[in-house]
């Protein structure tokens, strides 16, 4: 009886060690981890459905700069190349910091022509199985990293 509760607890803990080690927790470090660099495309969900969007896509590069390309629903083209980026890990969350990005997703700055460019802002980071880039803790809206077509 006594081994087969030593058996068991001897392999409980491994499974618990192996699914830890496989847990993507951790915060990255640096300013420009290779984790983020490359294509971010927006999910464009119910939180800005209604801001005449069609795609927004990011390029974070490895030498610290983005390029922004928008798409909006009446064809419009809105691209904002070569700015720059950083990472952070403030208060144990991952930011990313863009220089200036297109905002478009409240109501004053839609209504603007094309939005806003040039806003210095600083979205949080969510890790998952994979990290997210959240535009706003109360929007549903996300940049997911494109998959490499490699």
């Amino acid at each position: 009886m006594r081994s087969n509760f030593l058996r068991n607890l001897v392999v409980m803990v491994a499974v618990v060690v192996t699914l830890s080690a496989c847990r993507r927790d951790k915060i990255l470090a640096g300013d420009h981890p290779i984790e983020f660099v490359g294509e971010w495309q927006l999910l464009i969900r119910s939180s800005c459905r209604d801001y005449g969007l069609t795609a927004d896509k990011l390029v974070l590069k490895a030498d610290g700069t983005f390029d922004q390309r928008v798409t909006m629903t009446n064809g419009k083209q809105l691209d904002v190349v070569d700015q720059h980026w950083q990472y952070d890990t403030a208060d144990n969350v991952g930011h990313i910091a863009l220089d200036k990005h297109l905002e478009l997703f409240t109501p004053e700055h839609f209504a603007k022509e094309g939005g806003r460019a040039g806003v210095f802002e600083v979205l949080v980071v969510e890790y998952k199985s994979e990290p997210v880039i959240i535009l706003n803790p109360d929007s549903d809206c996300v940049y997911v990293k494109s998959k490499d077509k490699s």
